[in-house]
C-alpha cells in the first residue's frame, strides 16, 4: 500500500520538495541540514527567518484506539 500511495503522490506532484521523513532519501536529518543552510542565506539577504517544527511521531499514542475501530 505504501509503495502504491507514494507512487501516486509522486506521479501527480502532490508532495512538495520540502516533504521530509516519509520519502526515500529525504530523511528528517536532511530537513535539518536544509534549514541550517537556509538561515545564513536569509540573514545575508536581511530577511526574517523563523521555523515551525511539529513532531507527530507519537500522535496516535494519544488517541483512544477503541474510537478508531468503531
Amino acid at each position: 500500500m505504501y509503495s502504491r500511495l507514494m507512487s501516486y503522490l509522486q506521479l501527480n506532484n502532490i508532495l512538495t520538495p520540502n516533504q521530509f521523513g516519509i520519502r526515500e532519501k529525504h530523511s528528517t536529518n536532511m530537513a535539518i541540514v536544509k534549514i541550517i543552510d537556509q538561515i545564513p542565506e536569509a540573514i545575508d539577504k536581511n530577511m526574517f527567518t523563523f521555523g515551525v517544527f511539529i513532531d507527530l511521531s507519537k500522535a496516535f499514542d494519544t488517541i483512544d484506539h477503541k474510537l478508531i475501530y468503531i
